[in-house]
């Protein structure tokens, strides 16, 4: 929904009911990894914004209505993408989006800090959703992005704001592992995080 400049995401990024979204789906895309870099980590924390309840987001645990930001770590010269997989397993490309972005492919960042959304952001998030488990996987590539666009175009309905994944979420994490896997000369790094949206 939109309120003057800025969009409200629909019940994007939370953690968990126990056993919301329990299959094997869920649990591949939270697996999902790359080669891990030890001297370059990636890194990513959940900023309250407006929260409910103070100690409870700190422990990763978010109501209906929250606001919240990321703060991802470690992404000097490369570039960004961020994922979430909500409790009922629909994954979303939550960055870039058409707020964030006016190309593609995107530039490398130029800080090794970024919060999302910035704070003069012509976005926010807000926590909203019956309750359940979700997971936010944050992608950063250094080198040529180019055939990392291309299967996102693919996977991705990239006219919407936040573009959905176009097939079921099996198909989605296969095709991400599978260029993981075969990705060649460029260096992919990911985190998760994973919160709950609390009833």
């Amino acid at each position: 929904m939109y309120r003057a400049i800025r969009l409200t995401t629909a019940a994007l990024m939370i953690a968990a009911a126990p056993l919301a979204y329990a299959d094997s789906n869920f649990d591949n895309f939270r697996a999902l990894t790359a080669v891990e870099i030890i001297d370059d980590p990636l890194t990513a924390t959940i900023k309250p914004i407006e929260v409910t309840d103070e100690a409870s987001a700190a422990k990763g645990v978010l109501r209906t209505g929250d606001k919240i930001a990321f703060e991802v770590e470690g992404v000097e010269g490369a570039t960004l993408y961020v994922l979430n997989m909500d409790s009922e397993g629909v994954i979303q490309m939550i960055y870039p989006n058409k707020f964030a972005t006016a190309d593609t492919p995107q530039a490398p960042q130029t800080a090794d800090s970024l919060t999302l959304p910035a704070k003069d952001a012509k976005y926010e998030f807000q926590v909203s959703g019956d309750g359940g488990t979700e997971v936010v996987k944050f992608i950063a590539i250094k080198g040529d992005v180019t055939a990392f666009e291309t299967l996102m175009g693919t996977l991705f309905d990239k006219k919407s704001a936040f573009p959905r994944a176009v097939q079921p979420a099996a198909n989605t994490t296969k095709a991400l592992s599978d260029f993981f896997d075969t990705s060649g000369k460029a260096e992919i790094r990911e985190t998760t995080l994973q919160y709950v949206i609390a009833k």
